[in-house]
């Protein structure tokens, strides 16, 4: 029964990708152990540093083919990991390339569906991969950032005898760290082994579970943002042995017990007692021993070292600063994000601080749990991620939605009054009404969390938990509220609390229909940060020149439909018809209308993609809608452009789309 191995490291790579030096040490680590007669024992092991993409390919294609069915066969690679846009992985190669829009070129790296191919081709039984690489690019010179993405590893590596061994998690990032030779990941898997601590079970054998599991505990006290995964189909490979552990070795004895004893970072009086006994019983000298604690200590140091770089940066920052900007917020996201740390773990240091510098800092503060202010307000403290909107900000969007809701009225009104048989004027109002408190309060805030305004200024509606509210909540809500609004008691109430306690963040009606208004969740992933600020957001005076030139247009075109048909096809609701094929038309085939086109901008989706003919046909109706409402829909789209971050009309904020320039149009 034979043990094969292919082991690929890459650091070198073309001036797109950054380079990873501990990639190949990687490798020659692994090779190291795997060829060694009492720790892995492997009958061939090849290590391949700075292959390209055609070398790459023969050398795993040659690696799995002509193997026997008893043969284990062992794939380790450690560089860029790199996704396309559908989200398929490539294995980035010393010639990968990236084109000018940041795109994969797919022809300079190896695809992961290759080497499904020619792993379910193989004969061999037991095949173990282990990758330590995620999937986006390094940024920082310190802390480099292999990549990061949403790969489907389980449907593109993962089969019946196959285990897939992976450094994180699909969403986040794996590191390599200057002051250390190896990755992190690689760093554990290397001790696992080497020391003998890899065998959990202590039967002198370290299983490719045992390994990870080793391996995945360290790298959660290093990096706790990091979740190193393994991947199996069918239960099959977790008892695949990889290496040997010497049984009474006085050494991997008194790791263990250093292990028992070290509690968060440190060792009590009398587990230091038990530690020296134990070294005087297994004749370890100082040097030894010293070094094995330092070892089993060394991830919580490190943890430890992270949170205090995290609190002197956040103290930095707020020096001279009355107010926190959104920079530097982005930037803490940032540095929380490199420093592999969780938002529980830097939300402490945030409270601490901010509190001793008296800074209200919503986007850190309101992470804590709420002070209660009643008896059912003492609930939330269970849910502290919740963070509550404020009475000034709600008012804000209650204004918003007086407006926009008055203006969908009206139009809903005038529509209705062209049919004779609704031809009385309150009647039409009366049922325009009821329509637009179910089209614009109740089903939005079920299905998005939040009506117009409320979009505009990113607050939502969740239940205590953080879920969803449901449709009979929303519903009851809205009840509510429209009888609280329409009494003296209720005005006067709300004009008290906006004016001298604008503090508080819990209404009576949120507490009786357990809907509370928050404010909506940043996005937290660096990712987002480096994709956003490589678009170009239209300025409103581009949107604006572009519109007046669309309306110009739509003039001409439906001026000339409605003379070339009978009466009796003419009416508003095949001018709207007309105006919504024409905008979501344009923008899905050419990425922009005439108006847009002249102006040199486009209409995508959130992350600059060419959106879809669907999510284009909803936009164009609900800005034809909101432009229609007698010049509130206007006003409302003018606030939004100004108010929002990247520039988005209220039928932006809806449909998750932008207006770039086209430079930034990735087709």
């Amino acid at each position: 029964m034979a043990k094969v191995a292919l082991l690929i490291g890459v650091s070198e790579y073309k001036p797109e990708l950054n380079p990873l030096p501990a990639a190949s040490r990687d490798a020659e680590a692994i090779k190291r152990l795997l060829e060694h007669p009492e720790m892995g024992g492997f009958d061939e092991v090849k290590c391949l540093n700075n292959p390209d993409s055609q070398s790459m390919q023969y050398e795993i294609e040659t690696f799995f083919a002509g193997r026997g069915k008893d043969e284990l066969l062992l794939l380790y690679f450690s560089g860029h990991g790199i996704k396309d846009d559908t989200n398929k992985l490539y294995f980035a190669c010393r010639n990968t390339r990236k084109n000018q829009v940041g795109e994969l070129i797919r022809s300079t790296a190896v695809p992961a569906s290759f080497i499904h191919e020619v792993m379910a081709n193989s004969r061999a039984r037991r095949q173990v991969v282990i990758l330590d690489c995620c999937f986006s690019g390094a940024f920082d010179p310190q802390l480099q950032l292999k990549d990061d993405g949403s790969v489907d590893l389980q449907g593109q590596l993962g089969a019946e005898g196959r285990v897939v061994l992976t450094s994180s998690s699909s969403t986040q990032y794996s590191f390599e760290h200057n002051d250390y030779d190896l990755s992190i990941y690689t760093r554990y898997l290397v001790e696992g082994i080497e020391t003998g601590a890899g065998d959990r079970d202590e039967d002198g054998k370290i299983s490719v579970l045992e390994l990870h599991e080793y391996a995945a505990s360290k790298v959660k006290q290093t990096a706790p943002n990091m979740t190193p995964k393994l991947i199996t189909l069918k239960g099959m490979g977790f008892d695949i042995l990889l290496a040997k552990a010497k049984v009474l070795d006085p050494e991997l004895r008194f790791r263990r017990y250093v292990q028992k004893y070290a509690i968060r970072g440190s060792i009590s009086s009398i587990g230091r007692t038990v530690l020296d006994t134990l070294q005087e019983q297994l004749d370890l000298s100082d040097d030894d021993s010293k070094r094995i604690i330092n070892e089993v200590l060394r991830p919580y140091q490190e943890r430890l070292k992270n949170l205090e770089l995290y609190r002197s940066a956040l103290i930095s920052a707020l020096e001279g600063e009355f107010n926190v900007s959104e920079t530097t917020k982005s930037e803490l996201k940032d540095l929380q994000e490199i420093l592999g740390l969780r938002r529980e773990d830097v939300a402490p240091i945030e409270h601490e601080v901010l509190t001793e510098k008296e800074i209200e800092f919503s986007e850190f503060q309101d992470q804590g749990c709420p002070e209660p202010t009643n008896e059912r307000e003492e609930d939330l403290i269970e849910y502290p991620r919740l963070r509550h909107a404020g009475i000034k900000l709600r008012a804000k969007a209650f204004m918003l939605d007086l407006f926009g809701s008055i203006g969908l009225a009206l139009i809903l009104a005038y529509l209705l009054s062209e049919n004779s048989y609704l031809n009385p004027t309150n009647l039409s109002l009366f049922i325009s009404t009821v329509l637009t408190s179910f089209f614009y309060y109740v089903i939005p805030e079920f299905l998005f969390e939040a009506t117009l305004g409320k979009e505009i200024l990113g607050i939502s509606i969740v239940k205590t938990n953080g879920n969803r509210i449901s449709f009979g909540t929303s519903l009851s809500r809205f009840i509510i509220k429209f009888l609280w609004f329409c009494s003296f008691t209720g005005i006067i109430w709300v004009t008290w609390n906006v004016i001298f306690k604008s503090t508080k963040k819990i209404l009576p009606y949120d507490l009786w229909t357990d809907g509370f208004v928050t404010l909506k969740p940043p996005t937290s992933c660096s990712q987002s940060f480096q994709r956003e600020a490589n678009l170009d957001y239209a300025s409103p005076g581009q949107r604006l020149i572009a519109f007046i030139i669309d309306c110009l247009i739509l003039g001409f075109i439906v001026g000339a439909i409605y003379n070339s048909l009978d009466e009796i096809f003419q009416g508003t609701l095949l001018n709207f018809c007309v105006i919504v094929l024409y905008f979501s038309t344009f923008e899905k085939f050419r990425g922009a209308t005439l108006g847009k086109f002249v102006t040199g901008i486009c209409v995508t989706d959130i992350s600059g993609n060419r959106a879809t003919f669907k999510t284009l046909l909803l936009r164009a109706a609900i800005k034809v809608i909101s432009l229609l409402s007698f010049g509130i829909g206007v006003v409302a789209t003018g606030i939004a452009i100004f108010k929002s971050p990247r520039k988005q009309a209220p039928h932006d904020l809806w449909t998750k789309t932008v207006v770039l320039t086209r430079r930034r149009f990735r087709r």
